[in-house]
């Protein structure tokens, strides 16, 4: 429940000066031991010029995951452990319940390319699932004469 307070106070933004150029993408990266180490490559390889915008954050179904997770753990606490005592086994059942979440956790990066896009070989159209629509360019101001 924890991570459910404090979902919102997760959120990187990280601007480049480099223009932003096809849709926005969206990523899921793995991390084990509380965030220090990643399991999954660095998002935006597959933009040839770098990435000219990038959020990662905790989002609806990071916290869900977790939330399955603690679940998962905690079930997993509670049958390992070979008390008889109520007081133990929810010990145990509080162990594995924050111990798997602390081991496998997810977190989601949405980012945008800079420069020429994305890169030939790895081709992503618009509207294929993990892009969200581009965003619309400025309107120019009309001028005053």
């Amino acid at each position: 429940m924890f991570t459910l307070l404090l979902s919102g106070c997760y959120t990187t933004k990280v601007y480049t000066p480099a223009a932003s150029h096809g849709p926005e993408l969206q990523d899921r990266q793995w991390f084990t031991l509380g965030g220090l180490v990643p399991l999954s490559d660095p998002t935006g390889q597959q933009c040839p010029s770098g990435v000219s915008r990038a959020e990662s954050k905790l989002a609806v179904v990071d916290v869900l995951i977790d939330v399955g997770l603690a679940i998962v753990g905690g079930v997993a606490g509670v049958a390992i452990c070979n008390s008889k005592s109520d007081g133990d086994r929810r010990a145990c059942g509080s162990t594995g319940a924050a111990l798997v979440p602390f081991l496998f956790a997810s977190r989601t990066v949405q980012y945008t390319c800079a420069g020429t896009g994305v890169a030939a070989d790895q081709p992503v159209p618009p509207g294929a699932p993990g892009t969200l629509p581009s965003p619309s360019p400025p309107s120019a101001a009309p001028s005053g004469g």
